[in-house]
């Protein structure tokens, strides 16, 4: 099944080698007017399912595996992925409100990990009756291996070289080249790196 383009607005592109395109499958929904998606060469997907709504912008590095890659982006937000990254299954990247997120090159996603720069729903302080809770960007950086079924929440920073243990749950500040696992994630081990390789 080829790339289907949906487009209900005006002034929306893809940028793409025709090479690239021919590599892609799934679903690309433009919806207002002003959205951006960017496929770098030797790009590869097996069932996309983007909806940008509305000046959002997707850059994608050259030679990702992108899988069945969901992204949510609202009007003002963005998503840039770094050269040869991998998705496999289906991951999720959600800007429900305006942020970023910004992924290294070299990342490897296990299936079903979440992003999401939101709560999705506001928090409100009774006495002040303000929103507590706003949107926040993440940040991934290069060489970030999560697990199956992580889930990234808003304002993550995660650094180069880790791993988050399947199954957890990513919050606030990670640092470089540790081992991070559990609901909220914690560094279990320091002073390592990982490969795709068995060696």
């Amino acid at each position: 099944m080829p790339l289907t383009i949906v487009d209900t607005g005006t002034n929306n592109t893809i940028e793409a080698s025709e090479e690239t395109r021919q590599r892609m499958v799934g679903t690309i929904r433009f919806t207002g007017d002003g959205n951006r998606v960017v496929f770098g060469d030797g790009c590869t997907s097996l069932g996309l399912d983007l909806d940008l709504r509305g000046g959002a912008l997707l850059e994608v590095g050259a030679e990702c595996r992108l899988g069945t890659l969901k992204v949510h982006a609202v009007a003002g937000s963005s998503v840039r992925v770094g050269a040869r990254t991998t998705f496999n299954g289906r991951s999720r990247l959600l800007l429900h409100e305006p942020a970023a997120i910004v992924v290294g090159a070299r990342c490897l996603f296990g299936g079903n990990c979440t992003l999401t720069v939101s709560d999705m729903h506001s928090v409100v302080d009774v006495a002040s009756g303000q929103r507590i809770n706003p949107a926040r960007d993440i940040r991934v950086a290069e060489h970030v291996w999560l697990g199956e079924n992580v889930m990234v929440l808003k304002g993550t920073t995660i650094a180069a070289d880790s791993v988050v243990g399947a199954g957890s749950t990513a919050t606030g500040e990670i640092p470089a080249g540790v081992i991070a696992v559990g609901s909220p994630a914690r560094v279990v081990r320091e002073g390592v790196t990982w490969d795709t390789r068995l060696l």
